[in-house]
């Protein structure tokens, strides 16, 4: 997770207390643990920045950096990128509204050297199938682009938002796939809308962030159940495996 906002409400809902002596003294990132049931459940949240005021350190590169800590440090089965988002109201998306991933590309990296490296900046890494999850849970899946911008969006991003028919945009969700793709674990985004990026406007997002933060943390508590149905679930598969 990127702010410390967006993970209140997911440690005080499922009573996670900090792990010490995690990482490196230098990296910024925080690890709060506690168990669900049979399943473990950590959160990493990124941090904030050591030059004052101290941010939160949002977007890709603190994602990433964080991820790939995160891997090493605790080998998870799965990884999920959690936080909000803005969604398209053309397309469905509303305030409150909590959306698994179904894919997940890069809108604002462009690398125009011919086909093969178009599609690394797209990115779009095999991540685990969310439909059956979505499906028992009554969330929609959505195409989720990632980009370092936030509110503000070029006419050439929205160029590749409406080609891959993306309803959600956030700023961590791709570089989190792509880490995940490298150290071969198993990763899905779980967001939650707090503003209509089509009609940008800082103080929607202000107003409704307590609200998706909530509407977050109480979906997650609704996957992670559904994660230990019965029969036990077989170790983790390929990437691209039904979650």
């Amino acid at each position: 997770m990127a702010m410390s906002g967006e993970a209140e409400p997911v440690i005080r809902s499922f009573g996670l207390t900090a792990r010490k002596r995690v990482f490196d003294a230098r990296d910024p990132m925080r690890a709060f643990e506690g168990r669900v049931g049979r399943t473990a459940l950590i959160v990493v949240i990124n941090g904030r920045n050591p030059r004052p005021p101290h941010l939160d350190l949002a977007g890709p590169t603190a994602a990433a950096v964080t991820t790939a800590q995160a891997i090493k440090a605790f080998a998870p089965d799965l990884v999920i990128s959690l936080g909000t988002a803005g969604g398209l109201g053309s397309r469905g998306v509303r305030v409150g509204d909590v959306l698994l991933s179904r894919q997940i590309v890069f809108h604002d990296r462009r690398i125009p050297l011919g086909p093969a490296w178009e599609e690394f900046a797209l990115g779009n890494y095999p991540h685990a199938r969310t439909q059956s999850a979505a499906s028992a849970l009554g969330l929609a899946t959505a195409v989720i682009a990632s980009g370092s911008s936030f509110i503000n969006i070029a006419t050439s991003d929205l160029s590749v938002i409406n080609g891959v028919a993306a309803s959600v945009v956030e700023m961590e969700a791709a570089a989190v796939a792509e880490v995940c793709f490298i150290y071969k674990t198993r990763m899905i985004a779980l967001k939650a809308i707090t503003d209509d990026v089509e009609h940008p406007n800082v103080s929607q997002f202000e107003a409704n962030f307590q609200l998706a933060s909530n509407n977050l943390s109480k979906a997650l508590r609704q996957l992670v159940t559904y994660l230990q149905r019965p029969p036990a679930r077989p170790p983790p598969g390929p990437p691209d495996e039904e979650l």
